[in-house]
């Protein structure tokens, strides 16, 4: 049993029968503990995730105003910062509207 415990994705304890008081506490707060833990790594993770895609996403309008303009990569980021902070937006919502107009 304990094998095949150990191939179920986030097993964090096990526990034997005939279970004590004086074990059983202690498994649920460490299982807990681990649960947290790995729900604060997925957010985490998600969250670098999106920074990435937004990365590439500002990257590529930004190649589209240095290829379109001839600008430099710093004036068409200096650029698309400011038509960021002008219109309120996040940077990548103004580079996906960059992208989608060059595509029309």
């Amino acid at each position: 049993m304990v094998e095949e415990a150990k191939r179920i994705p986030n097993v964090v304890g096990y526990i034997v029968k005939p279970v004590n008081e004086d074990e059983i506490l202690p498994a649920v707060e460490i299982g807990l503990s681990c649960f947290f833990r790995m729900k604060n790594l997925e957010k985490e993770r998600e969250k670098y995730k999106d920074g990435l895609e937004a990365r590439k996403i500002i990257e590529k309008a930004k190649g589209l105003l240095m290829q379109k303009y001839g600008w430099s990569e710093d004036f068409a980021y200096k650029k698309l910062r400011r038509l960021s902070m002008d219109q309120r937006k996040p940077m990548k919502e103004v580079a996906e509207a960059i992208i989608y107009t060059d595509f029309l």
